[in-house]
């Protein structure tokens, strides 16, 4: 399932701003040094790179059409990047000797470490002496100085010398940023709303910027460091602020509070209970049971969704993945403005352009119908509400979760589960919602004034439903109204 979360960053302080440097790079291929020559018997070997430097078409794989080809023009024009010259290729994925820049090879926490030093601590971590051989030990010192987590040390550097992933870059950089530890969570939220990623794009190539969508867990090559600090590095010399480290002998001076971002005030209501009977269970809306074996599986559902609603609808995140600095842009969407999809426009990684890329991701199919604003707003804070009930479930993997106690009660999860439980809070308030089903998959769609949308990790997609159930859709629960889909 799509699971969709939300924080509130720190914003900048009035202490002055870091000085970045632009030696971003160049630990992405290592230089030849004494201190790799002298690694400990107990840690791998970080392959040596030719200090030799080449023009950036001079290396065999490199591919001028790559999404990634600007970025790593960037870092070698600025001599960030040298590569392997002359030199077998790392990875053996090409046979003879030539120049290599290797962009799909994996990054090593190692490698990261330096590379974030090297950019936000440049002459702290030249000027720092080393307390081990270990060619990055002072890159884990600053590590353990700012508080930065990792999963290798200078007492294990098996861990420091393996491959590391996307979520562990964002939450390195994150922590480094705000000066202070961040959860993956929160610096996920910090990679979109800085534009540094849109996340992974879906079957129709949506980019839904959930956290799933992140990707947290995949590898983080070469090429993705390249991208993700050259972006980095553009949202800073845009102004975006910093949070130094706060310093180890003075305290940090008082901070200037910003003004909160603004925030939705949208009226809602928990629609009355119908009081309709199903077999021997009293239910509030149309037959719906949300898979309940019995009157008090039932009765636990809608107490923990109801209550859910009344006290935390209102603060829900309007945006999965956001905090509500998105939301003073809302109205330029909703008056049709567009997102710029160029990716060297300028202004394409703004906070109003990742802002008005997420809504017309989510929520073009209902502006164009005529929805609301105060409606898009209610649905799309009750999708995250009900993901937020689901957060802690499990998918034991084995076919048997099929209710919303399943889900929110014994934290079992698995799609029939989790439709039963958007079923259940769309219901709530006063929407009209089925559940149908393809083989292998079943799925809760939700009537949004006189039309059917499918929420897919907070896509809301409009559905013919003619033409869907043509297809041979199963209907798995009935519509809350009672009335037919066919």
């Amino acid at each position: 399932m799509s699971k969709r979360y939300s924080i509130k960053s720190r914003v900048s302080l009035s202490r002055p701003r870091v000085i970045m440097s632009a030696v971003v790079l160049s630990s992405i291929f290592l230089i030849s040094n004494s201190a790799s020559a002298m690694v400990s018997n107990n840690s791998i070997d970080t392959p040596l790179v030719s200090s030799k430097s080449i023009g950036i078409h001079q290396y065999n794989d490199f591919n001028s059409n790559a999404y990634w080809s600007q970025d790593m023009v960037w870092a070698v024009d600025q001599g960030l990047i040298k590569g392997y010259v002359n030199q077998i290729h790392p990875r053996g994925v090409h046979a003879g000797i030539g120049n290599w820049v290797d962009p799909h090879g994996s990054l090593t926490e190692a490698q990261l470490l330096s590379i974030l030093f090297r950019y936000t601590h440049q002459a702290e971590l030249e000027n720092t002496a080393p307390k081990d051989p270990f060619w990055a030990s002072t890159a884990y010192q600053l590590a353990h100085k700012y508080n930065v987590p990792t999963k290798g040390s200078l007492s294990n550097k098996a861990e420091a010398n393996k491959g590391t992933t996307r979520g562990q870059l964002a939450t390195t950089l994150a922590t480094i940023h705000f000066g202070k530890q961040v959860s993956l969570r929160e610096a996920v939220d910090f990679m979109y709303e800085t534009g540094i990623t849109y996340g992974r794009t879906d079957a129709w190539g949506n980019s839904p910027m959930t956290f799933e969508s992140f990707g947290a867990n995949d590898p983080l090559q070469r090429a993705h460091i390249t991208s993700f600090m050259k972006r980095y590095h553009d949202y800073l010399q845009k102004g975006g602020s910093v949070n130094p480290a706060p310093p180890t002998s003075q305290p940090a001076p008082p901070t200037t509070q910003p003004t909160p971002p603004p925030t939705s005030s949208f009226e809602f209501s928990i629609k009355p209970s119908e009081n309709n009977r199903v077999g021997n269970i009293t239910v509030h809306y149309g037959q719906h049971t949300y898979g309940s074996k019995n009157q008090a599986e039932y009765n636990e559902v809608m107490k923990r969704v109801h209550d859910a609603i009344n006290k935390d609808l209102a603060s829900t995140p309007f945006m999965s993945g956001h905090n509500g600095a998105l939301y003073q842009y809302f109205d330029n969407f909703m008056a049709g403005e567009r997102p710029i999809m160029d990716r060297n426009h300028p202004d394409v990684r703004s906070s109003k352009n990742v802002a008005l890329r997420a809504f017309e991701t989510s929520y073009k199919d209902l502006r164009d119908a005529g929805v609301k604003k105060n409606t898009i707003e209610e649905v799309a804070k009750a999708g995250v509400l009900a993901v937020s009930l689901m957060s802690h479930a499990k998918d034991p993997r084995d076919g048997t979760p099929n209710s919303a106690h399943d889900a929110i009660v014994k934290g079992l999860i698995d799609c029939d589960a989790e439709a039963q439980v958007y079923s259940a809070v769309y219901d709530s308030l006063g929407y009209t919602t089925a559940i149908l089903a393809r083989p292998g998959h079943a799925f809760v769609v939700i009537k949004i004034e006189g039309n059917w949308y499918l929420d897919t990790a907070g896509v809301y997609t409009k559905v013919d439903m003619k033409q869907a159930m043509s297809q041979g859709l199963q209907v798995v629960v009935p519509p809350t109204d009672g009335s037919t889909l066919r």
